[in-house]
């Protein structure tokens, strides 16, 4: 992210110091040859298009060259650097605009294999000859109305793992490269690409990079209304490296740290949120419990650790939460005061529950002058946040140890110390309350807190060593030998640093052959019991839907499509012969365009929203909804074409005919609704439109409806 953000920040300085100058004059002969060569290396023919322009731009380390053909079949715009290389492609046929209404999904169609040909063959032309790409599974299918595939990931250089990266997306209905983009080395790092031939040992490289690893035993808690576990976690996310020419073991994450600071400096921005209105607010107000604001200063001023004594009472907003078990929401208010201070304002805000005074949160600006010299030191404010929580927070305070000291500089408008519950000899940082200390006067500028009471925590005995903790963790790694981004300080004094210096930037990437500890997946730490790895909660969660009663159902197939896109119940078992009901339908087709829901456990704000959601695209009406009704297989066809955008054209008389075998039982305002469901392929054989449908019928006709 840090090179990202200090990519945008040289890019932005780019276009403000350096615009694209239009080819012109000497610079035509210039793109004469850039746009031979790119016609050349690609093949291609421009004769159907009947305009072209070029223009370049002076980027930081080379000449960037941007083409442009159009015609009435669309356009092609090509990026290539001053030595011809292509860094990006991009085709666009003309489309033509139709004025249908909304369509339902359809299922993606085309052949990966075919379209990962089309795209090794357009690989094979623009990459460089030290380059080298393995395309794997493409993505861009595994969502509906997928019209792509699209190939990404990094660029082998010198056949060693690179930070290049590229992107290829290719066409599903005619194979055709439609976009293209890469990272190049020369218009990206300085100093060019170093030989891929290493001077350290595999071995060496391993020891180093192994000594920096270190892991701290904490309680986590993994799964919900269990017991919280004893694990070793990283006690440092630092990334480091061993330069494979000189032996020398780097810490990658200062030196991007540097690169970020001399890229964008620093700013903050104070989140803002939208109080309730004036109206509302009184309403608040004369409800049963809730604390006047002038109370509530009361309150607050009565702590003198909080140090109001020169400070104005300047607002208080009243903010309504989440409603209990007993339907009534809390309500909390937001306090704010300030004082001036030889023209500089200082602003101290509460947070405070409405209800009981009791205080949430406070937060602090404290503007202060560059030779600023606090008047207390780190220790002394350390006594003064223990006193506060020893006084007012004791028994919460009883369990928990000082955890982050924070930092501790002359300087410092205020120290902030985080204070950790700990059991059985072990910090569990869920549970944490946050001080901030003014280190003025000593009062508390800052302060938020967590603690769950019914947590409980699995013993501490029969552990595994610190040491087997670090073994177990460096096996989860692999030791790699390949390229990375590295930032280096600006030296030299030729152009390319010079204008690199002029932008701004101390620091710049240069390309360097190392070894690095490399994993596909990220991990959470290793269990201090068994000494297995443990993954992040969130990892673990099921979010695929499957069902446990559809194994050799005649509607298995249908029903496994739709799963597969997220298209269905959030439920262990389908039913499948059971008659569907209103809210089944609107639960199914709520799925199409968010995340599935359980029809039987919804809440009443779910259901709302999925019936809104039907409301607006036509499916059916408010005065329609009926949650517990059974469908007809006749409303049910119904409800899944006013979906799909078809119930202007099937309320047509007198255009329709259909060869159901009981089409006599079809009524007349349904005849429309039975043709078309008959011409989409969604029914075939009987109609049986008084015949209460099931839940396998409706995924059925759902499914075929978007394989049309």
């Amino acid at each position: 992210m840090k090179k990202l953000l200090a990519f945008l920040l040289c890019f932005c300085l780019m276009l403000s110091t350096s615009a694209p100058v239009f080819a012109a004059g000497s610079a035509d002969s210039e793109l004469e040859q850039i746009t031979e060569k790119v016609k050349s290396t690609l093949g291609l023919d421009t004769g159907a298009y009947s305009s072209f322009t070029g223009e370049y731009s002076e980027q930081e380390l080379t000449k960037a060259w941007y083409l442009h053909w159009d015609g009435t079949g669309g356009s092609l715009a090509i990026s290539a650097l001053n030595s011809g290389e292509i860094i990006s492609y991009s085709l666009m046929p003309n489309q033509s605009s139709s004025a249908g209404s909304q369509s339902v999904p359809s299922f993606p169609k085309g052949d990966a294999e075919e379209a990962k040909a089309s795209a090794q063959a357009f690989l094979n032309k623009v990459l460089m000859p030290y380059e080298k790409v393995s395309l794997g599974e493409p993505s861009g299918f595994d969502s509906i109305n997928s019209t792509s595939y699209r190939f990404s990931g990094y660029v082998l250089v010198n056949d060693l793992p690179s930070p290049l990266f590229y992107s290829i997306t290719v066409n599903a209905s005619d194979n055709t490269v439609t976009r293209f983009s890469k990272d190049a080395a020369s218009a990206s790092y300085l100093g060019g690409i170093p030989s891929p031939s290493p001077s350290v040992s595999f071995n060496s490289a391993s020891g180093l990079l192994k000594d920096t690893l270190s892991l701290k035993p904490e309680y986590v808690m993994l799964n919900k209304d269990e017991p919280a576990v004893l694990c070793y976690l990283p006690d440092s996310f630092d990334d480091y490296f061993v330069d494979a020419s000189t032996g020398t073991l780097v810490n990658l994450s200062n030196l991007q740290n540097k690169m970020f600071n001399s890229a964008m400096g620093s700013n903050s921005a104070e989140a803002s949120d939208s109080a309730l209105s004036d109206a509302e607010q009184e309403g608040i107000a004369q409800l049963e419990g809730i604390l006047s604001s002038s109370e509530i200063d009361k309150s607050l001023r009565s702590i003198s650790e909080y140090g109001l004594d020169e400070y104005t009472f300047i607002s208080a907003d009243f903010f309504l939460g989440d409603e209990d078990e007993n339907g009534q929401a809390s309500v909390s208010c937001r306090a704010r005061y300030s004082r001036d201070e030889n023209g500089k304002v200082f602003s101290r805000t509460f947070t405070v529950n409405a209800r009981t005074g009791e205080v949430i949160r406070i937060d602090s600006n404290i503007p202060r002058e560059k030779d600023y010299t606090a008047a207390l030191s780190q220790g002394g404010a350390y006594l003064q946040a223990t006193a506060f929580l020893e006084k007012y927070y004791s028994s919460h305070y009883a369990q928990m140890s000082l955890y982050d000291p924070g930092e501790d500089s002359s300087s410092a408008p205020e120290f902030t110390f985080i204070f950790a519950q700990k059991a059985n000899g072990y910090f569990f940082p869920d549970n944490y309350y946050v001080v901030s200390v003014d280190s003025s006067d000593g009062s508390i500028s800052g302060f938020s807190f967590v603690f769950d009471e019914t947590v409980t925590f699995q013993n501490a005995e029969n552990i595994i060593t610190p040491q087997q903790a670090v073994d177990a963790w460096m096996n989860t790694y692999t030791v790699t030998l390949g390229y990375l981004s590295v930032p280096e300080e600006i030296t030299g004094s030729d152009d390319v640093s010079n204008r690199l210096r002029t932008l701004g930037l101390d620091y710049y990437y240069h390309l360097r052959l190392c070894y690095y500890l490399y994993r596909q997946d990220s991990l959470m730490g290793i269990n201090a019991h068994t000494g297995n790895t443990v993954d992040y909660p969130w990892k673990t969660q099921d979010t695929d839907i499957s069902y446990g009663d559809i194994s050799g159902h005649w509607s298995e197939s249908y029903v496994n499509r739709l799963s597969q896109f997220g298209i269905g119940y959030r439920t262990e078992n389908l039913s499948p012969d059971t008659p569907v009901t209103q809210w089944d339908m609107v639960c199914l087709l709520f799925s199409m365009q968010t995340s599935a829901l359980d029809p039987y456990s919804a809440d009443a704000s779910e259901k709302d929203s999925a019936y809104f959601y039907a409301y607006s695209m036509g499916v059916l009406s408010p005065s329609e909804r009926d949650d517990s009704s059974v469908l007809t297989r006749s409303t049910a066809v119904r409800y899944l074409l006013n979906y799909s955008g078809f119930k202007t054209a099937a309320s047509l008389k007198g255009i329709y005919a259909c060869s159901y075998p009981d089409k006599s039982l079809i009524a007349e305002d349904d005849i429309g609704y039975a043709a078309l469901a008959q011409g989409l392929g969604i029914i075939s054989g009987e109609y049986a439109p008084e015949r209460q449908a099931t839940r396998a019928e409706v995924f059925t006709m759902l499914c075929r409806l978007m394989d049309r």
